[in-house]
């Protein structure tokens, strides 16, 4: 079982509705749960497994690893209170067992507490900092250069037997 901490707010009736408006979704391993850019139309709580949080911005356009979910952690909601597109993809890493709710229940449901989320935006995790990209970015940039080198060093040993990495 697992807690988040701003259902809290809500009283017996309203956490029963919240339960009531979930749904459940799997997803596979590898599989796309959602895409930064779409349009965002479900919220997400991860109940069993995790998902891999990428996330690319116009300084680096190539998607960078920034964060892994696991139950309890929620994500979606971003777009559903800001009315805006995902601000990043989310894939299964094994299988991903989620409920999720849809914005006409996510709207109905959470009004008493849509100020609160959209209040604490930037204290969520499903809301990547410019800085933690960077820092992905940076260490990607850093294993790619280390391989190259090695590679380079490798191909002025012509004589030396091929070895793949």
């Amino acid at each position: 079982q697992f807690k988040i901490n701003y259902l809290e707010t809500l009283d017996e009736w309203e956490r029963l509705t919240v339960a009531d408006s979930l749904e459940p979704i799997q997803f596979e391993d590898g599989e796309i749960v959602v895409k930064q850019g779409d349009p965002g139309d479900d919220f997400f709580i991860i109940v069993e497994g995790n998902g891999i949080v990428y996330q690319k911005t116009s300084e680096l356009p190539q998607a960078v690893e920034v964060d892994t979910l696991g139950p309890g952690n929620y994500f979606g909601e971003i777009a559903l209170l800001c009315n805006r597109p995902r601000v990043a993809t989310v894939i299964a890493k094994g299988t991903l067992k989620c409920v999720k709710m849809d914005r006409a229940r996510f709207e109905r449901v959470l009004g008493p507490i849509q100020d609160i989320l959209k209040r604490n935006i930037p204290r969520y995790n499903s809301v990547i900092r410019l800085d933690q990209l960077r820092a992905a970015a940076a260490a990607s940039s850093n294993n790619q250069a280390n391989n190259n080198n090695n590679n380079n060093n490798h191909n002025t040993n012509s004589n030396d037997e091929e070895s793949f990495h």
